[in-house]
């Protein structure tokens, strides 16, 4: 390292005999000099510290940490300096990284980050300023969170560069010995101290408002933010953070102040990807997904930007992405969800089993089980058993416990026998498969030493049976045996809940309206999945009240449409649908349409059994007893009108489309070609029809007016106006038969059963029947796809279009 780029390492200690040998060999040979400002220590610290060759000076302690870093900053002659702490700790690469920046001639400040732990809450990114050239003129002011102010220094640098706290059990030795590091202490006393002076400073107030937000004080937070907020400049190092804060807590609050925050902090801080983000988190708790996602998507831009992100931001790509995942995922774009979460787990240094999960279950929803199987492979080839209980337990909550068994295969040299065999009894016990499920548990209760689970496992068989009374009677005999369990006290409240009647529960037990807490949200939810997955309705019923305790209409909302795709997967999804009718919570949008799809077709199926698979073959005018002209066919006044088509001749192409039906009623193209046309300008073809430019000549119809009635028929069938369509085709005579293929179409469409079932009964023919179900079916993908066309994204509603045209 040249002369211009010396480093000097400043570390301030006091009483740090017990981990300095530790941070000295750290630090060595990584500057040119290691300084050290001994606040009065009376063990072995400065002992060690010489006898290294480092450079030791006593200083009194005078209640200020500036003046201990100023005083630092006068003994080191390096051109920079890095300030650590005997438990701070960097990676090789990063100090390997750092030699480059002090190469830099317009930097004048780095940032790098502390990981100080979730104990710590939030931290202010100016405590990641450690890396700063040594000029006279730069001093830190302030007794506590020393800073050197803006209008002293300028160029501050964001970097990659971490600092991590040491653990281990020589902290834990100084600690004992009651060894408290001056510097680090009373750091919200001496804080106090400083506002006292100088009540006005928008640093100090920002300071305190965090000191106040960690405390859990976010009223009091949220004022004194408010103060540095209306005094902070703009070009301040701290103020975007500051916004952050201020916006954070108004949303905690529930504040309606937090919208405008976030939207003043955006405009004058564009790229501060923090602000971004957490109005896209404002988004997402209102319901706001689709705002929620442009926002996070813009903080990935910036994240990615050619300017970058504004310095001090703690927002990862990682974050945004399970954000973004999230937010798919409750619009049901399941692909897009899919790629969130397995950009998140690559990301990762270490596993994220959270994400996992998310990325299990979204992939069984999606039906990608080729996709879950790959997944699981990986895990299994890098032999994770963690990971692959994780997927596993995705298959449990979705009711595929043969699946369970099979991976279970996989895992038998990772687990132990018994751990195994409780899967395994669980996974019989709800298969039905009673005789294997004895012979699991007998082997189990054979192991004295698992006596607990044992109990425990009796206690959930009871608690799914639904057996609240011996659920509570268990709990009272066996108190002792299963004491300890967090969740005893949410299968305590179920019973009791379920067990007592509706006008006594408050009277009896005003407890039992409380608030859920998520794990015993968890407990029920999964619970009343079991109900609805076995068809226990009316207990399902009941346990529904329970977990809806303390939820908004949202969170109702968001509840019955997670019940409805789980029950969606193992069937058509009626029995959610009913719950939802049950408990007045409207479905979204989405998995209505899906709902009533799989409700249609399979009423379609049963009502038209037997339908050759495969065969739904349009019935010809042949097949129907419809006289044919031989010498100009369908075909032919098809071909013309595709060429007037081509042409942009919409009227001419109209009417040669007209002539075709008129030769045969059942002519698919020329059918879906008219009502394509009538769709895109209704009123002009509507005057087309009933202009005197045509004639019925060649015509298996004997009047105009029977053959206008058709034609309208067919056209409002298709845009599903199937009233207007049953008037229509009821004009039509009898010796008309594709007019009764759409009359009974449109009656059951329209949910007049009883008169499609008399077509039916009438007219009992097998093209008669693959007629309608074509209709039908074409119907219901119309309206499908309609839906499709304006959420392209939505997997759900894809998969399903795919599965009825495989129909």
């Amino acid at each position: 390292m040249s002369e211009r780029m010396k480093l000097s390492i400043c570390t301030m200690v006091y009483h740090d005999e017990a981990r300095i040998l530790d941070y000295l060999k750290s630090i060595q040979g990584r500057a040119d000099e290691i300084i050290f400002a001994d606040l009065g220590s009376t063990d072995k610290t400065m002992e060690h510290i010489r006898n290294a060759g480092a450079k030791a000076y006593p200083f009194k302690w005078n209640e200020s940490r500036s003046e201990v870093k100023n005083f630092c900053m006068e003994q080191a002659s390096g051109t920079w300096i890095l300030f650590l702490q005997p438990d701070e700790r960097m990676q090789e690469e990063h100090w390997e990284q750092l030699a480059l920046l002090l190469q830099n001639p317009n930097a004048e400040e780095y940032l790098i980050y502390v990981d100080q732990g979730i104990e710590r809450g939030i931290v202010s990114p100016a405590d990641s300023l450690r890396l700063v050239r040594n000029r006279k003129e730069y001093r830190y002011h302030c007794r506590s969170y020393e800073y050197i102010p803006d209008e002293m220094i300028g160029n501050r640098k964001d970097t990659d560069l971490r600092i991590h706290k040491a653990r281990g059990g020589r902290e834990s030795t100084c600690a004992e010995k009651g060894h408290v590091n001056i510097f680090e202490a009373e750091q919200s006393e001496l804080l106090f101290v400083d506002l006292k002076e100088n009540p006005q400073s928008a640093y100090l107030q920002y300071r305190y408002g965090i000191e106040l937000l960690n405390q859990n004080e976010m009223e009091a937070g949220a004022r004194s933010l408010e103060i540095a907020r209306k005094t902070a400049n703009a070009d301040y190092f701290y103020t975007p953070h500051l916004y952050k804060c201020l916006a954070w807590s108004y949303l905690t609050l529930d504040d309606s102040l937090a919208e405008r925050v976030l939207e003043e902090g955006i405009r004058r801080f564009p790229n501060y990807l923090d602000l971004v983000a957490l109005r896209g988190e404002l988004h997402k708790q209102r319901g706001a997904y689709q705002d929620a996602i442009y926002d996070f998507e813009s903080s990935l831009k910036i994240l990615h930007s050619k300017n970058g992100k504004a310095a001090g931001s703690e927002i990862t790509e990682p974050i945004i992405l399970e954000n973004l995942g999230w937010l798919h995922d409750k619009l049901l774009c399941r692909r897009k969800a899919a790629v969130c979460y397995f950009q998140v787990l690559n990301q990762m240094p270490v596993n994220e089993q959270h994400v996992l999960r998310k990325l299990g279950e979204v992939l069984i929803k999606s039906g990608d089980r080729e996709g879950f199987e790959l997944l699981f492979r990986e895990f299994a080839e890098k032999k994770d058993p963690e990971s692959m209980l994780v997927l596993m337990d995705v298959l449990y909550r979705y009711h595929d416990y043969s699946g369970v068994l099979m991976y279970l295969n996989d895992l038998e040299n990772d687990l132990d026998r018994e751990a195994a065999d409780f899967i395994r009894y669980g996974c019989y016990k709800r298969l039905g498969r009673s005789d294997e499920a004895n012979q699991c548990f007998t082997s189990l209760c054979a192991e004295p030493r698992l006596c607990r689970q044992i109990h425990l496992q009796e206690l959930e068989d009871l608690l799914y049976e639904g057996s609240w009374a011996s659920v509570l009677n268990f709990l009272t005999k066996t108190a002792a045996e299963v004491a300890g369990e967090p969740f005893l006290r949410t299968y305590e409240r179920i019973c009791k809940w379920c067990i007592s009647e509706d006008g006594m529960i408050g009277e009896a037990a005003p407890e039992l309206f409380e608030t859920l807490t998520p794990e015993e949200q968890e407990i029920a939810e999964e619970l009343l999945n079991y109900f609805l997955w076995s068809n226990r309705m009316e207990e399902g019923k009941k346990l529904l009240a329970f977990v809806f305790l303390g939820k908004t209409e949202r969170q109702r909302m968001e509840l019955i449409q997670e019940l409805a795709e789980r029950e969606l997967i193992c069937g058509t999804g009626e029995r959610a649908a009913a719950l939802a009718a049950f408990s007045n919570v409207m479905l979204p949008e989405s998995l209505e349409v899906h709902h009533w799809s799989r409700k249609m077709m399979s009423k379609l199926k049963e009502w038209l059994n037997p339908i050759p698979l495969k065969d739904s073959r349009c019935c010809s005018s042949a097949a129907l007893g419809l006289r044919r002209e031989l010498f100009e066919t369908p075909e032919y006044h098809c071909d013309m009108a595709n060429r007037f088509e081509a042409n942009n001749q919409k009227k001419e192409s109209f009417f040669a489309y007209l002539q075709a039906i008129m030769r045969d009623p059942c002519h698919e193209e020329a059918l879906e070609h008219i009502s394509e046309l009538f769709r895109k300008d209704p009123e002009a073809r509507k005057e087309d029809l009933y202009s005197d430019q045509w004639i019925l000549s060649g015509s298996v119809f004997n009047e105009k007016t029977e053959f206008r009635d058709f034609i309208s028929g067919v056209s409002a069938f298709a845009s599903g106006d199937f009233s207007n369509s049953i008037e229509m085709f009821c004009n039509c005579k009898e010796s008309h038969l594709m007019a009764f293929v759409y009359l009974a179409s449109a009656y059951w469409m329209n949910g007049e059963e009883q008169g499609a079932e008399r077509l039916k009964q009438k007219i009992e023919t097998l093209d008669f029947k693959n007629k309608v179900y074509d209709l039908c079916k074409k119907s219901i993908l119309h309206r499908l796809l309609g839906y499709s066309e304006e959420n392209p994204d939505n997997d759900l509603i894809t998969k399903e279009i795919q599965r009825i045209k495989g129909l």
